[in-house]
């Protein structure tokens, strides 16, 4: 009975493995980072600026908090 579970180094089933979590790292990296280029555009639709604070109007209750 074979008790050694998986891959020998050097193997090809090795170097899949390899270049499978390669390729999930960077599809991952280009997911989370691919939505930069239009976050300027977002913040002008919505109207946000960098300064305010994303829970801005969630968590202040007065009056002032009913411009947003």
């Amino acid at each position: 009975m074979r008790t050694n579970l998986g891959y020998q180094a050097g193997t090809v089933g090795y170097r899949r493995v390899c270049l499978a979590l390669f390729a999930a790292g960077v599809a991952t990296f280009a997911l989370l980072y691919s939505t930069q280029a239009v976050l300027p555009e977002l913040a002008g639709a919505f109207r946000i600026t960098p300064a305010r604070p994303s829970g801005h109007c969630r968590w202040r209750r007065s009056a002032s908090a009913s411009r947003c």
